[in-house]
């Protein structure tokens, strides 16, 4: 019932266009057996306790950054990709997604091309102000990402100095020998790995029907976004999710990375923001369909009765 649920709720959020919302529900009662009149005020707690919670775990998995580089906000952009980074140092893979969303709504390839081929859009020296303007636009939010970026960082290293003169062991050498001296793999580990990744893949959307609606729609919203007449902001970020999807796979396939489902668990949220994608463009796909052929079924009847006169 859950996983149909899942999809329901995905197929409501693809055709109408709406963010996802995480409900929390509790049943009062069977806490008012144990802790009476506070029962009330103790759900409460605890569903901010989990929403608490959820933030932070956004933010170690580098979520968060994203989010806020999608949003224009680049130095919280580089503060939350620092903390990321400071939780566990697999947070470095999600600097250069953060880094695309931030750029993606600059990038109007369509509109700089009607700038440079069309006179009549505006005199040269308006077109080059506005080049200029974008140009700096792009280098200070480089520059503010960075900034906010090397804050968290010179913190966390500063700490591993303190902790390393007490006697500790260094942050960075733990990471690197958690995660197996990231070496890469063996030829003869190849085929292995992959059957290891693919077996713990399975069990992303835990349903082979979204599961395999992922896998047959990716190509197809590959394809839609490269044969675009116009790169639209959709497109890029489509084609941008794509791709960091691909490489952070290649990465812990090729990449002694130990073959753990909990290195797979950051891209949850990608993929169910890709196969919402999927499911939109398949019902503008249906109602291009349906709206081409409507005319075409109300066309046929007359041409049948003009048949049988």
């Amino acid at each position: 019932m859950t996983r149909w649920l899942t999809l329901v709720l995905l197929i409501g959020v693809a055709c109408r266009a709406r963010p996802a919302i995480l409900d929390g529900t509790a049943v009062v009662a069977r806490t008012e057996g144990r802790y009476g009149n506070r029962a009330e005020r103790y759900v409460h707690m605890e569903v901010g306790h989990a929403a608490q919670n959820l933030a932070l775990q956004a933010v170690a998995l580098g979520l968060g950054s994203c989010v806020a580089a999608a949003r224009g906000r680049r130095v919280w952009a580089g503060l939350l990709g620092g903390l990321a980074l400071a939780t566990k140092q697999t947070g470095l893979a999600w600097i250069p997604l953060a880094i695309g969303f931030a750029q993606c709504p600059k990038f109007n390839v369509q509109g700089l091309m009607s700038n440079v081929q069309c006179p009549e859009a505006g005199s040269r020296l308006s077109n080059l102000k506005s080049l200029i303007s974008d140009h700096w636009s792009l280098v200070i939010g480089h520059w503010s990402f960075l900034l906010g970026f090397l804050l968290v960082l010179g913190g966390t290293v500063v700490w591993d100095c303190v902790r390393m003169a007490q006697g500790a062991e260094s942050f960075w050498s733990m990471g690197v020998t958690a995660y197996g001296s990231l070496r890469l793999i063996w030829p003869q580990e190849l085929w292995a790995r992959a059957r290891g990744w693919i077996g713990l893949a399975r069990y992303v959307f835990a349903s082979p029907i979204v599961n395999g609606i992922l896998l047959a729609g990716l190509p197809a919203l590959v394809w839609s976004a490269i044969t675009r007449r116009r790169y639209t902001h959709k497109a890029l970020v489509d084609l941008l999710l794509v791709s960091f999807l691909v490489l952070y796979l290649l990465l812990h396939w090729l990449w002694a990375f130990p073959v753990w489902d909990r290195y797979l668990l950051p891209l949850v949220p990608l993929l169910s923001v890709l196969l919402g994608r999927i499911l939109s463009l398949f019902a503008s796909w249906i109602r291009s369909t349906f709206y081409v052929l409507r005319p075409t079924s109300c066309v046929l009847p007359v041409s049948y009765t003009h048949l049988r006169a």
